[in-house]
């Protein structure tokens, strides 16, 4: 019955969501939305992106994008600066007001934002977006978050283990994953889907491959020197340097935004009979962890 309150009233509020929009100049076709699942490679989709623009209106003589930078480029969070989707028991507070100009060089790759989100895929307010899907395995997602939510920061919660992080936000990321599966599955959406160990073990040809579904003909050139540009070693040495942060919505106590980044970490987490559990958790959903990359 819930579910079919908010489908009714997304329908309704969609008028005024639109109207939102058009008066902040937004046209829904050109506001790419990275829709991901946390720690799935949100920010470095956000440092290709400012790297290429960067090099796209500024040549090679340019410099790569600090996290400051970064984020001045794109500084709207969906959530925050677009559209509270957790506020619909009080339509007041769901039109947040506070959009920021990004950066005028989104105009060389024909986009008026660059926004992102963790939510659920939301089919009436994004079915005119782009939406660019990361997401990660669920072990290792579970071994990030165990160091971004839990070993960065002062938690007063009783989690232990990556397997502790699996259990709290097992519903999270099955939610999430299923929701952008089934939008995959209509195509009526303009929906991209990319595993986060693809985007890791490819880089160029994974971003050559986002820049074409914007209907965009990739420099070879430029997109190899923003993926330089992006890696997690040249990111880090860049945060340290300029003393900016990645993401500096994170209330980190200690170390980077950044973690490992690599694929298959989980197994010096994980038990056989944690995988056991993960498994059959998974399965009661119809998902498997033959669906993903676990390394």
């Amino acid at each position: 019955m819930k579910k079919q309150f908010l489908r009714t009233y997304d329908s309704f509020n969609y008028l005024f969501y639109s109207y939102y929009l058009k008066k902040n100049k937004i046209d829904q076709s050109k506001l790419l939305i990275l829709g991901t699942i946390p720690r799935s490679g949100t920010h470095l989709m956000k440092f290709l992106f400012s790297n290429y623009i960067n090099l796209l209106n500024n040549g090679l003589d340019s410099k790569a994008i600090k996290p400051n930078e970064m984020n001045e480029f794109f500084p709207n969070n969906y959530q925050y600066s677009y559209f509270n989707l957790k506020a619909r028991s009080r339509p007041n507070k769901m039109y947040v007001k506070n959009i920021k100009k990004p950066t005028p060089m989104l105009r060389k790759i024909g986009l008026d934002d660059l926004t992102r989100s963790h939510a659920y895929f939301q089919e009436v307010y994004w079915k005119n977006s782009p939406v660019l899907h990361t997401y990660r395995n669920p072990l290792d997602y579970s071994v990030s978050m165990y160091h971004y939510m839990f070993k960065k920061r002062n938690s007063n919660l009783d989690i232990n283990s990556a397997m502790d992080v699996f259990e709290m936000y097992k519903e999270y990321y099955i939610g999430t994953y299923l929701s952008y599966v089934h939008a995959s599955s209509q195509a009526k959406f303009k929906l991209l889907r990319v595993p986060y160990e693809q985007l890791m073990n490819n880089k160029e040809n994974s971003f050559a491959i986002i820049l074409h579904w914007l209907g965009l003909e990739p420099n070879d050139h430029y997109v190899e020197e923003a993926c330089k540009r992006s890696s997690i070693n040249k990111v880090v040495k860049l945060e340290n340097v300029s003393q900016s942060k990645i993401n500096p919505e994170a209330s980190l106590q200690k170390g980077s935004f950044i973690n490992n980044g690599g694929v298959g970490q989980w197994k010096e987490y994980f038990s056989s009979s944690d995988i056991v559990s993960v498994e059959k958790s998974l399965n009661k959903k119809n998902i498997s962890l033959d669906d993903f990359d676990i390394g």
